[in-house]
């Protein structure tokens, strides 16, 4: 530990002398002695001691008040105060100059040594609390400074995300308006389409009754099926305009299952009956046979997944299975699946399956005909019926389309839509001729 250095201010040389001599056999070291105040601040300018002891009355234009002022503004240095005799206006300015302590002449060792120690351990630790708070306060400022440049930064990216959702909030408007002006454009299309498909249809029946000739009669049949294919394509475009539009509502009412498939299957017997393929419908025991849902729509989605069946198998067989999934209460769960031996869906295209204007090739489109519309309405409509659909497939292993849909089972007759009545079963299976 270094040995403490001091540098003593007084006028009166036989007492410094004297001061001198005790301080250093105390094991003090005094860099010097200054006689004035000027004096004083040179030396101490130049020496840098660790502590002033300073008498209040000195010789000069400066007294001790005024120096020890001048050496805390400039060196801040710990004062202590020696004086003999001093009258309350002197003690009050000295006592402005804070110094460490007033040490009265004549000094006694103990008291001397003690106010020393005092002073140096006072001034170190203010000068050490000083130093922490500086430091602590730079570190504030830095921290602000970061602070700040990171509110700044977030202010601006905020008001950029601001402009940008602005931006996406203008996009989406764009795009429900131009959504909502295609699906009225094709709506009024498809309606305004529909009228005159339905005027040939009409003729061309009028006309296949009425003529005798085979190759005429061959040739209507074309224009027929030809007709009633693009009735089926306005009608998807219809039904596609209005569940995008959100204005498919369901028409429920009570009705025979095994009842209302009938004539459905009857129709796609024939389709596949044309195309060499074998068509089964199988509908297990527990199916409640009066359920209570929307019949025309039910239908619409397994006519569409059979349609698509057929339209993609070269050969083999479409199976029909219609089972009962899970029961809560009064409703019941049906699950409903379409199986094929047809070409086959890549998984990489599973995911886009159901989206509209969506096949498996374009190629497909070009040799089946269609707009990939069917999928995407039968989905639709599922999900409006509170259900799922989803599909298993592989190329050159089929595809099996399966859907749930929920529904409530009745026991009362009076509920029955008994419109076009037909036998009910319990299992159903078409073959071909």
């Amino acid at each position: 530990m270094s040995t403490p250095s001091l540098l003593l201010v007084e006028d009166e040389l036989l007492v410094a002398m004297d001061l001198r001599r005790r301080l250093e056999s105390a094991g003090y070291t005094v860099l010097g002695v200054a006689m004035s105040g000027e004096d004083a601040l040179t030396q101490a300018r130049r020496l840098k001691p660790g502590l002033v002891l300073m008498d209040i009355h000195l010789q000069g234009d400066m007294d001790g008040i005024d120096t020890a002022s001048r050496l805390l503004a400039e060196l801040d240095l710990p004062i202590v105060f020696l004086t003999g005799n001093a009258d309350a206006t002197t003690l009050a300015r000295a006592q402005a100059v804070a110094p460490f302590n007033f040490l009265s002449k004549p000094i006694k060792e103990r008291e001397l040594r003690f106010s020393i120690d005092i002073a140096l351990h006072h001034h170190a630790t203010q000068r050490e609390l000083r130093r922490m708070r500086d430091e602590l306060e730079l570190r504030v400022e830095l921290r602000t400074a970061a602070y700040r440049e990171a509110n700044t930064a977030l202010q601006n990216e905020i008001a950029r995300h601001a402009d940008t959702v602005a931006a996406l909030e203008r996009a989406r408007d764009d795009a429900l308006a131009a959504s909502r002006a295609k699906s009225q454009f094709l709506a009024c299309v498809s309606h305004e389409l529909r009228t005159p498909m339905n005027g040939i249809l009409g003729m061309t029946e009028i006309l296949l009754d009425s003529t005798r000739s085979n190759a005429d009669r061959q040739c209507l049949s074309v224009v027929q099926a030809s007709a009633q294919s693009l009735l089926g394509l306005i009608d998807n475009l219809l039904d596609y305009s209005h569940a995008h539009a959100g204005k498919i509502a369901l028409t429920p009412a009570g009705f025979d299952l095994r009842n209302r498939l009938a004539p459905l299957l009857d129709s796609l017997e024939q389709r596949a009956r044309s195309r060499q393929l074998v068509l089964t419908c199988e509908i297990a025991p527990e199916v409640p046979p009066l359920v209570y849902g929307d019949p025309l729509r039910l239908g619409q989605i397994l006519l569409n997944l059979a349609d698509n069946a057929i339209k993609f198998t070269d050969r083999g067989e479409i199976d029909i299975l219609i089972g009962v999934r899970a029961r809560e209460g009064s409703r019941v769960c049906l699950e409903v699946s379409v199986s094929d031996t047809g070409i086959g869906i890549p998984p990489e295209l599973h995911a886009n399956i159901f989206a509209p204007f969506v096949q498996a090739d374009l190629s497909d489109s070009r040799r089946h005909g269609g707009l990939g519309l069917g999928l995407s309405i039968s989905e639709q409509l599922v999900r409006i019926m509170g259900g799922r659909i989803w599909l298993q497939s592989a190329p050159g292993r089929g595809s099996t389309f399966s859907f749930l849909v929920w529904l409530e089972t009745l026991d009362l007759p009076q509920h029955l839509d008994t419109a076009n009545p037909l036998p009910s079963a319990q299992n159903t299976r078409h073959l071909p001729a």
